[in-house]
């Protein structure tokens, strides 16, 4: 007998169907998407401070990007491409990633542009849960995004580790090390670390190559906010490798102030890359080639502002029609360079100035960023951070992103996410809100 499913949209924290984080993170987005609005009406102000997001107002995209967007549009610019991507944007982001890394390892054939970067670890996930017949286990290193461990629900065994606050909750390469078996088929990590902010220094990007290549295991480094630091994160791609298998995830949206544009890529070896050409196939048969003329002109502007080399007249001759959009970008460098190089210090001085109001509270405390538009406070108070997160969204009109919706052990404390590339004088607000609600619920 068929059985229709049945319309049940609301989750409980022992809903089956996700994993504990999961079910918070779908609980938090709800509670914000459905009564921000009365929220705001009752208590007269609103912001989220744990959005992920970038004030837009404050911190505005780059005009000479927006420019081929809008000229990519007006010269009907949208078509079917490969299911990684134009070729030719691929050619240009390994170029890039060549020289940032400083060896010359990456061809087109290595990346693959996808939906977002939480969309390019799904399919990273799904072709290693295939490729091992949904056979082993994988390693999460907390806290992390919740949808890594809900592609492999029910499907593929989960261990998990985390560091302590010392180390901004980074573990120690050998306690990580301690949880790989003979089962263990990749791990899943993100660098800088989210959302503390802080990374792996070199010696211990070395040591996990050599674990990786030792063991043959994967790793899956989630860079989304690599090229977002506040001092010198080192490459894992320019540590020697016997064999490839490093995969690593990084985005267009977070560094450009463009988050909600969903694009991606993915940098791993090609046969990785050649089965997630054929799991597209299978969903969103390719990424949307209206980008392509924003994404080139920002790689080619950061290579530059890098000190790299210019595409070669060849490829530019073979996409004529892609850079007559594009246009002289090598004019647009000097105002491009000052707007990233201003914006970002921007972030610096947002989080600075957020983590002086914090300190001002003897109920909270939070761990520095090194790189990123996020950072972790901890809030001293009875119950879970889900619990209080919403208690304190409907009586101040702030939110915070619970611990629990990102996978934080309840065991290390109550941490929250707290998002500071907002305008800073609604997030004084926000935070004097905050204090004075903790200040009556620990009386």
């Amino acid at each position: 007998m068929n059985i229709p499913l049945s319309r049940n949209l609301k989750i409980s924290n022992t809903d089956n169907r996700l994993p504990r984080a999961n079910r918070y993170y779908h609980r938090y987005i709800k509670a914000w998407l459905d009564f921000h609005g009365q929220v705001e009406k009752k208590n007269k102000f609103f912001i989220h401070m744990g959005s992920g997001d970038i004030d837009r107002d404050e911190f505005p995209i780059p005009k000479c990007l927006i420019n081929s967007l809008i000229d990519s549009v007006r010269n009907s610019y949208f078509e079917y491409t490969y299911q990684l991507g134009n070729p030719y944007v691929r050619k240009v982001i390994a170029d890039y990633e060549n020289h940032i890394q400083g060896i010359n390892r990456f061809t087109f054939n290595n990346v693959a542009i996808v939906l977002s970067a939480t969309g390019g670890f799904s399919s990273v996930i799904q072709v290693l849960m295939k490729h091992y017949k949904y056979k082993g286990n994988a390693i999460i290193v907390q806290p992390t995004y919740p949808v890594y461990e809900s592609v492999m629900w029910k499907t593929f065994k989960v261990k998990k580790v985390c560091g302590k606050e010392e180390r901004g909750f980074l573990p120690l390469i050998e306690d990580l090390e301690k949880q790989v078996d003979r089962e263990t088929r990749f791990i899943i990590l993100t660098n800088p670390n989210f959302p503390f902010g802080k990374f792996f220094d070199k010696a211990d990007l070395i040591k996990l190559v050599e674990i990786s290549n030792k063991r043959k295991i994967y790793l899956i480094i989630d860079e989304i906010f690599y090229d977002m630091a506040y001092k010198h994160i080192p490459n894992i791609g320019s540590i020697p490798q016997k064999e490839d298998y490093i995969i690593r995830v990084k985005a267009f949206s977070k560094d450009r102030a463009a988050p909600g544009i969903r694009i991606g890529y993915v940098l791993a070896d090609d046969k990785v890359t050649a089965e997630m050409n054929l799991l597209a196939d299978l969903s969103y048969t390719c990424p949307p080639t209206v980008f392509d003329n924003f994404i080139v002109k920002d790689i080619l502007l950061r290579t530059l502002m890098k000190g790299g080399p210019d595409i070669d007249s060849r490829t530019k001759i073979e996409n004529a029609r892609e850079f007559k959009i594009i246009g002289n970008y090598k004019k647009d460098l000097i105002e491009y360079e000052r707007q990233v190089n201003s914006t970002l210090e921007s972030y610096k001085n947002n989080r600075d100035a957020v983590l002086n109001e914090i300190y001002k509270s003897k109920y909270m405390r939070a761990i520095t960023p090194d790189a990123g538009i996020n950072m972790g406070v901890n809030i001293i108070h009875e119950g879970s951070t889900y619990d209080f997160f919403e208690e304190m969204f409907f009586k101040t009109g702030v939110i915070l992103a619970p611990g629990e919706a990102f996978d934080m052990p309840k065991s290390k404390g109550n941490w929250y996410r707290l998002t500071f590339t907002n305008n800073l004088d609604k997030m004084v607000e926000g935070l004097n809100r905050i204090k004075k609600f903790i200040e009556a619920v620990n009386k």
